[in-house]
């Protein structure tokens, strides 16, 4: 028999090169496209545009920053027949705030009810993010022993109100334009005795109803100002801040503090005395980002903070500050209300010395009881805790705590 002649291996079709040279070409192109894609519709789509800023190193809780659980133990008054009662003020045994829904209201704490004292907007279907310029939003004000007060409305400007006649004059508005800039964003307030009102405004672009923009643009375009209720002229004290805040005058009227919210920092401002004119740093690098700032009883402030800040924890919010295209993307893709949420879930608020040093903390390390401080007014022997968002008014009774 022949021998079988080998069987010939079979022969593999080679794929044509420029077939093989497309597949490359797609892989090393697509992600190209994609981050192109992603750059465009940030840029067209997002509604900020930002700057990066660096906080540095938050503080390490310890010494008075120890952790506590002071305000677990506080009341929620009023809790879900109000929302954001964001500066309260104790009046002879009643305490006002003005609310999310553009109401200025009384809490009447012996009969434990809730009355509508002013609106300064439409009073129908207020409470909505799209009314909220309609309806107005009242945020920081004062009230006089004669029961004159002053208020600021964000949206609506500044009033002068009795509490006894219910007498409203509007005194100047938010579109208001001092040394070129408008006001958009109008925030707390403070008098002295020779009727200069020390107010802030946070931002020249946003609204309040958009304040988280406010943050993450760091735009350095908030300023204190001061008004004088008898030459009706203003002036500009401190300007390009971030996110102006808070306004507390000294009890002797020397200074004016003024909290700048993005940078968690607060600002002196001296109005008397060798510095007079001058800006200097008051109390750098807080433990969270600054609200509102109201005096103690027995000397020195009390400061709520509306999200804290601990260098043990990771910070979302702070990690994203310092990156600014991370900040216009997000922005493209989240919405506002997302923001808020993305924060620690920590309640905080301290007590600085005239000094600006931290000298007691509250803290609620869960955010279960009470967060997103914004105030803290004393009263006695209770505390009330104001917040921007929270559906409650706080209470706390300091009588046998170890402060």
């Amino acid at each position: 028999m022949g021998k079988k002649s080998p069987k010939k291996p079979a022969t593999v079709a080679k794929k044509p090169r420029n077939e093989k040279s497309s597949k490359l070409f797609f892989l090393a192109v697509t992600p190209i496209v994609v981050v192109i894609g992603i750059y465009i519709f940030t840029v067209l789509k997002s509604p900020i545009n930002p700057k990066s800023s660096e906080l540095g190193l938050a503080p390490v809780f310890e010494g008075a920053l120890e952790p506590n659980n002071h305000l677990q133990a506080a009341e929620r008054l009023f809790e879900n027949e109000i929302l954001g009662p964001e500066a309260p003020m104790v009046y002879k045994g009643n305490v006002y705030a003005g609310l999310h829904d553009g109401r200025f209201v009384k809490f009447d704490l012996k009969n434990n009810k809730v009355e509508t004292l002013l609106r300064l907007g439409q009073s129908e279907n207020c409470g909505s993010y799209e009314n909220e310029p309609k309806c107005g939003r009242p945020l920081g004000f004062r009230i006089l022993p004669d029961g004159t007060m002053y208020i600021i409305d964000t949206y609506l400007g500044l009033f002068k109100f009795n509490l006894n006649t219910h007498e409203k004059t509007k005194l100047f508005g938010p579109d208001l334009v001092v040394e070129g800039t408008n006001m958009t964003l109008l925030n707390d307030l403070d008098i002295d005795d020779e009727g200069n009102i020390y107010f802030s405004h946070s931002s020249v672009r946003w609204e309040r109803r958009n304040f988280v923009y406010v943050v993450l643009e760091s735009a350095s375009d908030g300023r204190l100002l001061s008004y004088n209720l008898h030459t009706k002229k203003f002036r500009v004290l401190i300007d390009s801040l971030d996110f102006a805040n808070g306004v507390q005058l000294s009890p002797n009227q020397d200074y004016v503090l003024v909290a700048e919210l993005t940078r968690a920092r607060i600002w002196k401002y001296h109005i008397k005395g060798p510095l007079a004119g001058e800006k200097t740093i008051f109390a750098d690098n807080l433990p969270g980002l600054p609200d509102n700032i109201r005096p103690s009883k027995n000397g020195g402030y009390w400061i709520g903070l509306g999200a804290a800040r601990k260098r043990t924890a990771f910070n979302i919010i702070e990690w994203m500050m310092t990156k600014a295209f991370v900040k216009k993307f997000l922005a493209a893709v989240l919405s506002i209300d997302t923001f808020p949420k993305l924060a620690p879930k920590y309640g905080l608020a301290i007590h600085i010395d005239e000094k600006g040093r931290i000298d007691k903390t509250l803290h609620d390390t869960t955010g279960r009881v009470i967060a997103k401080v914004s105030q803290v007014i004393e009263d006695g022997d209770n505390l009330y805790f104001g917040s921007y968002g929270s559906p409650y008014l706080g209470r706390l009774n300091v009588k046998n705590l170890k402060l």
